[in-house]
C-alpha cells in the first residue's frame, strides 16, 4: 500500500460511507450504543469495514464518532470505556484493512449545542478529546477525522488538542452546514475557512447535510478562500425507514464525483455517508482519471 503521504500528496483520496444505518440494515435491534459494537459485535462492524473497501474505498473510519467521555456517560453510561472502545474501533478497523486502505479515527463533537444545562470549558473539552485521540492511536489509525461539527470553536480546539498530542498526524477538519448553507450557529463556509485556514489540519471541508448539492456548495466557497486540501462527504439524503431497514432518499451516483472534482485546482477527498454502492459509484470516475 503506498505511504500515506505520498498518496496524500498525489492523488484525490475516497472515504468510506454511512455505518450507523449500515448497522441498523444488518441487525435492525441494534439502537443503543452503536459504538459499543466495537467491543461486543466486532464482525458486524468487520464487515461493513470490508465492503467498504470491495467498494473501492482508499480510506476506512473508526466507528468512534460519539465515543468520547461526555456522549458515553451521558447517553449510555459506558464513560468507563471510553479508551476500551476507541482503541478496539481503531484495531478493528486497521485489522480488517489488510493493508488495503487507511484508517481514520472518527471524533464526533463533544457538546450537544441545543443542550442548553451542561456547560464544558475549553479545558474540559481538550481533556475529552485527548482521552479519545490516545485510544485512537493505540488501536494504529493512520490519520484522524474531526467530523460533522456544528461548533468553530470547539472544532479549533480539537484540531488545536490533536496537533500538541501528535506533531505528525494528518488532521481533517469538517464541519455541517443544516442552517441553508449556514452552520447551527450561523457561519458561512466563507468565515469557517478562514479560521480553519490557520488551524493545523491539512484537509478542511464539510459533510453530512441534506445531500450532495448542499456540500458540494459549502466546499466550494470554502476553497474559494482557502490553499488547504478539501473534503466533501454528503450524505444520501435523510434515511427514510421502511419496512424495518433503512433506505437512501438520494441514489449518490458518479455525477456527484464529476461537479465536486472541478471545485478547485486542490486535491481533492471526497467520501459519502452513504451505503457502500454509492462509494463504488464514486470510485470508479475518479480511478479512471
Amino acid at each position: 500500500m503506498m505511504d500515506l503521504s505520498r498518496a496524500f500528496s498525489e492523488k484525490g483520496l475516497i472515504l468510506d460511507g454511512a455505518i450507523g444505518t449500515e448497522i441498523m440494515k444488518r441487525s435492525p435491534s441494534c439502537f443503543d450504543c452503536l459504538e459499543e459494537l466495537n467491543l461486543i459485535a466486532p464482525d458486524l462492524k468487520g464487515d461493513i469495514h470490508k465492503s467498504y473497501i470491495d467498494a473501492g474505498a482508499d480510506i476506512i473510519t473508526t466507528d468512534t464518532f460519539g465515543a468520547n467521555r461526555s456522549v458515553l456517560a451521558d447517553y449510555y453510561g459506558l464513560a468507563g470505556k471510553t479508551k476500551e472502545i476507541n482503541d478496539y474501533g481503531a484495531r478493528l478497523a486497521k485489522r480488517t484493512t489488510k493493508d488495503q486502505a487507511f484508517v481514520a479515527g472518527s471524533i464526533g463533537p463533544i457538546t450537544r449545542p441545543l443542550d442548553k444545562e451542561k456547560k464544558l470549558s475549553s479545558s474540559d473539552i481538550r481533556g475529552i478529546i485527548q482521552e479519545q485521540l490516545e485510544g485512537l492511536l493505540e488501536g494504529g489509525i493512520d490519520l484522524l477525522l474531526f467530523e460533522t461539527f456544528a461548533s468553530l470553536s470547539e472544532l479549533r480546539i480539537g484540531v488545536k488538542t490533536a496537533r500538541e498530542f501528535n506533531s505528525d498526524l494528518i488532521i481533517i477538519a469538517s464541519m455541517t452546514y443544516p442552517n441553508n448553507g449556514l452552520t447551527l450557529f450561523g457561519k458561512t463556509p466563507y468565515e469557517v475557512s478562514l479560521k480553519l485556514n490557520k488551524t493545523s489540519s491539512q484537509v478542511i471541508g464539510a459533510n453530512c447535510g441534506t445531500g450532495p448539492q448542499s456540500i458540494l456548495e459549502a466546499v466550494k466557497k470554502m476553497g474559494s478562500v482557502s490553499e488547504k486540501e478539501l473534503i466533501a462527504m454528503p450524505n444520501a439524503g435523510l434515511a427514510q425507514f421502511s419496512q424495518g431497514k433503512f433506505t437512501p432518499r438520494i441514489r449518490i451516483t458518479s455525477r456527484v464525483t464529476e461537479k465536486n472534482t472541478s471545485i478547485t485546482g486542490s486535491r481533492f477527498w471526497v467520501g459519502a455517508a452513504a451505503p457502500p454502492p454509492s462509494t463504488s459509484a464514486v470510485c470508479t470516475p475518479l480511478s479512471r482519471a
